[in-house]
Order: structure tokens, then C-alpha cells, then sequence
């Protein structure tokens, strides 16, 4: 029995339905369960036409100590009659409901936005680097008025803008994609050399610092008030957080809790402009970006979760304060993180045009240490130590001579250096 209702009420065998179907494991999303429980015009009509009680026993359980809450039963009548008797409006009108009410695996789950505090003072000031205006006014019912202070950091930021390094390349533990994560450890160790940095830290997903090679290392989404990282001289963010597509729907309706309708949720990519330009010609840059560009409230959730999270972690390492460099091993132009540089994995790694970057850095290191255990490099000494097919070592080697840091000679195999074969030993040039 639900308290003050009468059983004879249409809404009383509604909600008596809905249990039923909980009791069976149900699963169904909102417009389906409207269906089931007789139709969009049915619920609507009893939702509206029934006045549910006030009952002071049961919206005001006695609680004297904490445990006592687990005995008292929750008030779900008023948001779960609210919620069915909007989504039924909706869909009388031909309309796709948010889906805010829904079964479960036999659970009932509604999203709901809890009560703004009503003590809280007319004015408000937040200080938060990351603040999104339709957020707020979303969840404080209050016009919002930005006040962009950009500050000037004392580092640079570089960002690498050729490989997104998404959460599912890095994590993937099979196939290709695990060499992702080895790679971002090169490139970041690469990085590390030729800048002269003496303590980088890097920040990526939860399960991936480990391969990163850097002993000072964080995840996204954690610490974001920590000194930790304050003594870095650069700082590599490796990827770009977002969490599953569902959760930020669920986001969504709940923060936008005053609409009705379904948020528009197709996954569109279009070109987005980097806050750059480049010192050669002069002319800007942009990227491909996935978002919900058709959708301006699922869109805000979107960009508080991802963008936002990467310019918090870029401040983990306090450039405004601190003169650390931010390399963002991401592609996702941030309008509040200009790249002073904008620069390719090629660019980094010191690659020619024309060969594998992580080979080639495999191919030097290889043939420096070849150089100096015996004082050349050969290329079946080079297929040896590096795994690759001896015409490929010869390619590679004509790539290091045209670098200008290696000489070759050449002396023939045959008897009193006839027309034999020709052997090709390569040394480090003397400068």
C-alpha cells in the first residue's frame, strides 16, 4: 500500500505496475517504461488528476541516531510522479523525453538535481578557472556573469598535436595499441633529453603512468589542489580524458534539469581553431575535434569533463607561478592553454621526412652504441640489434649519412680490392 492513496486510483495501479515490473529484473529506458505502464496518454491523465497526500509520517520519519536511517523508507513519490508525468507529456506532444526515469536490471533510477539551498546570499562570487557560465546558471538558477582574467604563465606550452594518445589506444593490452603507450614513454624520454629537463612529471589515465618511463606521475581527474608537482620544470599531459558517453548524458539531465526533451547526442567532428599562429607564413591552425556540437547543454558537460580537465592538470605544476613548461601530448585546441609552439611527434623525436619516427629513434640509438663498441656501424650489425630486414638497414643508413652526423666508407670484398661486393661502415662525424 502507498500511504494516502487510494487504491482504487488509476496512478495507485501505475506505480503498482512499475513494482511489477521491478520485480521481474526490468530493464528499460524512459519512453519504453511510459509505454508499459499504458501509454503516454494514460500516465499523463493520472499523474494530473491525483493529488497525493501530505502525509506527515511518512515524508518526516523519526530519526534520533544515524542507523535509524536505514530502516525509514525514502520519499519517492514526489520526484517519481513528477517524472512520469512529464516525460508522458512529451510524448503525447510526439516528443523524445530525457530519459530520467528508467528500470534497471530490476532497480528503479531516477536523476534528479537536488534543491538549491535557499539561505544561500543573492550575490555569489566563485572563484574557479574552469567555470562554465551555462553550468552555473543551470545549477544555481541565477544569471552568470564571467569575469576571464587570463593570466600570464611563466613557462611555455608546447603541444604536440598528432595523436590525440585517447584512454582506449593507452590501455588496449593487446595488438597494436599497446606499443601506444611504450611510444608516449619515447617520445616524452626524447623530450626530456634534448630540453635538458632534470624533473618532469607527467599526468595521463589511471593504469598508464607506470609505462611513461618518469618517476614523478599522476592521473587525470585526482589532486587537483596538490603541491605535489610545484618544483617541475615541465609537465606532460599524455592524452585527453572523457568519461563514457552515458555518464556524461546522465550529467547532462541532471544538471539541465528543467528540460523536458532529449538531449541531441550524435558525435560530430569538425574543425576547431588553435589560439596560434604559426612564425613561418603567419597563418593559423586547426584540428578535427569530436564533441556534441548540435547540443549547447550536453556540449557544456562535455567540455567541463574534457577540456577543463586538461587545463587544471596543465596548473597541477602552478606555471603562473613556477617557470615550467606544459607539454600537452594532445591534439584538442584549448582556447584557455595557447601553444606557444605547435609542433609534430617528428618535430620532437629530430626525424627526417620519409622514415618512422620510433624506428628511427630505435635506428640512432642503435647505431651510436654500435660506434662505440666497435667503432662502426655495418648494416647486418644494424638488422641485428634492431629487428628490421637488412634492406631496411641499408635505407637507414643512407638516412643517417644525409643527417651530417655520420660518414661512411666504402672498401670492396674482393681479392686485391677488385670489383667485389662493396662493404659500407658508417662512423660518427667529427664537428
Amino acid at each position: 500500500m502507498i500511504p494516502g492513496l487510494d487504491p482504487d486510483d488509476r496512478l495507485t495501479h501505475i506505480l503498482h505496475e512499475l513494482h511489477a515490473l521491478a520485480s521481474q529484473g526490468t530493464t528499460v529506458r524512459t519512453d519504453a517504461l511510459i509505454v508499459l505502464l499504458g501509454g503516454a496518454e494514460a500516465v499523463a491523465s493520472a499523474c494530473e488528476d491525483t493529488v497525493i497526500p501530505l502525509d506527515p509520517e511518512f515524508t518526516v520519519p523519526d530519526i534520533h541516531v544515524a542507523e535509524d536511517v536505514e530502516r525509514v523508507p525514502y520519499l519517492h513519490l514526489f520526484p517519481l510522479v513528477t517524472l512520469l508525468k512529464r516525460a508522458a507529456r512529451v510524448l503525447v506532444r510526439g516528443g523524445q523525453p530525457a530519459d530520467r526515469l528508467r528500470l534497471v536490471g530490476g532497480s528503479l533510477q531516477m536523476l534528479l538535481r537536488r534543491r538549491l539551498n535557499e539561505r544561500l546570499p543573492t550575490r555569489m562570487v566563485w572563484l574557479d578557472a574552469t567555470a562554465n557560465a551555462r553550468l552555473y546558471s543551470a545549477a544555481f538558477q541565477r544569471p552568470v556573469r564571467v569575469l576571464d582574467a587570463q593570466a600570464q604563465l611563466r613557462g611555455q606550452v608546447i603541444q604536440v598535436y598528432d595523436r590525440a594518445n585517447g584512454k582506449a589506444s593507452l590501455l588496449e593490452k593487446d595488438g597494436a595499441r599497446t606499443r601506444q603507450v611504450g611510444q608516449a614513454g619515447v617520445l616524452i624520454g626524447e623530450i626530456v633529453k634534448r630540453q635538458g629537463y632534470t624533473r618532469p612529471a607527467v599526468i595521463t589515465f589511471l593504469g598508464c603512468q607506470d609505462a611513461m618511463g618518469i618517476e614523478e606521475v599522476g592521473h587525470f581527474y585526482a589532486a587537483r589542489g596538490t603541491n605535489q608537482y610545484e618544483g617541475c620544470d615541465a609537465l606532460f599531459v599524455v592524452g585527453t580524458p572523457m568519461p563514457p558517453p552515458d555518464k556524461l548524458l546522465d550529467q547532462a539531465r541532471m544538471v539541465f534539469w528543467e528540460r523536458d526533451l532529449e538531449f541531441v547526442a550524435p558525435w560530430i567532428t569538425q574543425l576547431k581553431q588553435y589560439r596560434y599562429a604559426d612564425p613561418d607564413d603567419g597563418q593559423g591552425r586547426a584540428y578535427p575535434v569530436a564533441g556534441y556540437w548540435d547540443d549547447p547543454d550536453l556540449s557544456a558537460v562535455l567540455w567541463s569533463m574534457r577540456e577543463a580537465e586538461i587545463i587544471q592538470t596543465a596548473h597541477r605544476v602552478r606555471p603562473i607561478n613556477v617557470a615550467c613548461d606544459v607539454w600537452l601530448l594532445t591534439n584538442i585546441p584549448l582556447d584557455e592553454l595557447p601553444p606557444d609552439r605547435l609542433v609534430s611527434m617528428r618535430d620532437c623525436m629530430g626525424a627526417p621526412l620519409g622514415v618512422n619516427i620510433f624506428l628511427w629513434h630505435k635506428v640512432v640509438e642503435a647505431a651510436e652504441m654500435l660506434d662505440d663498441e666497435f667503432g662502426g656501424v655495418t648494416a647486418d650489425a644494424l638488422a641485428e640489434r634492431t629487428g628490421v630486414s637488412r634492406p631496411t638497414a641499408r635505407k637507414y643508413m643512407d638516412v643517417l649519412v644525409g643527417t651530417g652526423e655520420w660518414v661512411e666508407q666504402i672498401t670492396r670484398r674482393g681479392k686485391g680490392g677488385g670489383s667485389g661486393r662493396p662493404s659500407r661502415t658508417l662512423r660518427k662525424a667529427v664537428l
